[in-house]
């Protein structure tokens, strides 16, 4: 388990006394929950779809268990519920990330049904809100299937390009303006993000969310 690995790395060699694990792969966890059930310097909060496998689940520290068929609103909404209060409580020094995109609509593995401009939306926003919160975070790509590999590849450069977006500090919403933004049109397209459109330009787009040639 590589994030698992990862946490008891930094604890024991870089001083970190307490990393959260953020795993929002449509498939829980448990792995991660199992090793580091009852250690208090570990949070593990597992989003998932709760009937998807595995079937007999572990037990998290936050489990969130997202009913098969939700979309991006839905699953934004349960999202943004949780994170900011597990940071606040928690107070980690480090956030790792696991950015699944089984949760994509047309992932035969999936059961949920997130567009590209939602898991990309989702993405920004779990980079935007812990840096917001000054908790350092790494980010890795996840779970996803699909028979072509390179859509599957564009698909998992959307947290790239969402990590991009933070970094470069275009984006400078609010929080509370941040959980308004609708969206569609918030998927990478030729133009965004990147190349100075802007969000209401992005939100007057029509035909949706398009991956681009890398």
């Amino acid at each position: 388990n590589d994030l698992a690995v990862a946490a008891a790395y930094v604890r024991k060699h870089e001083g970190v006394s307490r990393v959260a694990v953020v795993d929002l792969d449509v498939h829980q966890g448990d792995g991660t929950a199992t090793l580091f059930e009852g250690d208090g310097s570990v949070f593990t909060l597992s989003m998932h779809c709760g009937a998807n496998f595995p079937f007999r689940k572990a037990r998290s520290d936050l489990d969130i268990d997202v009913p098969s068929g939700t979309a991006d609103a839905g699953y934004l909404r349960l999202l943004r519920e949780a994170l900011p209060t597990m940071l606040r409580r928690f107070r980690p020094e480090l956030v790792l990330y696991d950015a699944g995109v089984d949760v994509w609509e047309g992932d035969g593995l999936g059961h949920l049904k997130l567009s590209h401009a939602g898991i990309w939306s989702r993405d920004r926003y779990v980079i935007e809100t812990c840096v917001r919160s000054g908790v350092p975070i790494a980010c890795v790509i996840g779970g996803g299937y699909d028979r072509d590999p390179l859509a599957l590849a564009r698909r998992h450069a959307l947290l790239h390009r969402a990590a991009a977006r933070v970094w470069r500090g275009s984006a400078r919403l609010s929080g509370s303006a941040l959980a308004e933004v609708p969206l569609e049109g918030l998927a990478p397209g030729r133009d965004h993000p990147g190349s100075g459109i802007t969000e209401k330009k992005a939100r007057d787009r029509v035909g949706g969310p398009r991956l681009i040639d890398a």
